[in-house]
This record gives structure tokens, C-alpha cells and sequence, in this order.
């Protein structure tokens, strides 16, 4: 993808295998046509972007309000260059076979989603967690960047090991499984539930 592409009408990008995001937008809900986009990242593929794109959905009103866009990862989806924030403005589905890899840069959820595969980061890196709510079931984390929640809900449920930092700048951390982490640091919002955060 060199350019900037739109999905439209419950129209479906079916990745089964290598795609490169290099350059423009992708818009998921890019006409008027009942119904958003959606792409598929199926096992075993890898969704790589090595700039600072933006992936977004938009509303034009009761029916069509974009609401219903999605990426939904079962492959790798990897950001490899750029320095500054690729911005993913529809929900984002990390699935058990799913890996979200951030190499370089900052990736920015900001419309939700549900996750139970895996999320790594390197040092300098961030994956940011900046709207809407994130569910983290059992997530497996190899994480040496930071980890912010700054604006979304993310709850959590079993064990989350992280070698880096978790940040939590705005927004809601809700605990339901032990959070393991080297470096924490909370400049504002919530920290709730019931299993202990162990920083070491």
C-alpha cells in the first residue's frame, strides 16, 4: 500500500500474506455506503508499516457511523521505521495467533479492542493504549519499551510481565490479574482492581 486506499461498504482486505504499508492513510468507512471496512490479517502474515501512518474510520451518521471498522490481527502486524506515531482510528482486534510489534516509533490504539495474543516492544518504543476500551485477556507481553495508557480503558486479565515501563498518564488500568513491571510511573489517572502491581 503506497497510497492512500478506502474500504467501504462492509468490503473486506483479506491479507494471507505480506503486505507493506509504506505510504498515505487507509480510511475504513470511506463512502457513505451502509457498512465500514474491514482487514483481516490472517496466520501467519505479516502487516508491516515502516512510517508514520494513519489508519481511521469516519462517520456519516445513524447506519453508517464507522463504528463497526476493524482490523482484526491474527498474523503480525509490525511497525519497522518512523520515528514519531502511527495512529490506528478504528477498533483493532489482536487475536490469539496476533503479534503487535513495535520496532521504532510509537503505536497509538485509540478506538478499543479486544487482545489475547501478543504485544512486544523494543527499547524506545512505545505502544500506547489512547482511547476507547481495551480488553487484555492472557496477553503475553515481551516488552523492553513502554507500555501508556493515556485516555483508554484497558482491563486486564491474567499475568502481564513487562521488562520496560508501564505508564499511565490519563484514563483507567483496571487490574484483574497480577501486573509485573521493571519501571512504573502514574502522572494521573485511575489504577483499579483486585490483583497486585509489583514493580522490580
Amino acid at each position: 500500500i503506497s497510497g492512500s486506499i478506502g474500504l467501504d461498504g462492509g468490503r473486506v482486505l483479506d491479507v494471507q500474506g505480506d503486505a507493506n504499508w509504506s505510504a498515505g492513510s487507509i480510511n475504513l468507512n470511506a463512502g457513505s455506503g451502509v457498512g465500514s471496512g474491514t482487514i483481516v490479517n490472517r496466520s501467519g502474515s505479516k502487516f508491516s508499516t515502516g512510517f508514520d501512518g494513519i489508519m481511521f474510520t469516519q462517520s456519516f451518521g445513524m447506519g453508517d457511523d464507522g463504528t463497526s471498522a476493524l482490523f482484526d490481527n491474527l498474523g503480525t502486524f509490525q511497525k519497522t521505521a518512523g520515528t514519531g506515531t502511527s495512529t490506528i482510528q478504528n477498533a483493532f482486534n489482536n487475536n490469539n495467533s496476533g503479534a503487535l510489534d513495535v520496532q521504532s516509533g510509537t503505536v497509538s490504539l485509540t478506538q478499543g479492542g479486544t487482545h489475547s495474543g501478543s504485544f512486544s516492544t523494543v527499547a524506545g518504543s512505545t505502544l500506547q493504549f489512547s482511547g476507547g476500551t481495551h480488553n487484555l485477556t492472557n496477553v503475553s507481553l515481551n516488552s523492553l519499551g513502554r507500555l501508556l495508557v493515556s485516555g483508554a480503558t484497558v482491563n486486564t486479565t491474567g499475568t502481564l510481565t513487562s521488562a520496560g515501563l508501564l505508564e499511565l498518564s490519563s484514563g483507567t488500568l483496571n487490574t484483574s490479574g497480577p501486573i509485573s513491571t521493571a519501571t512504573y510511573k502514574q502522572s494521573a489517572g485511575t489504577l483499579s482492581g483486585t490483583a497486585n502491581l509489583t514493580v522490580s
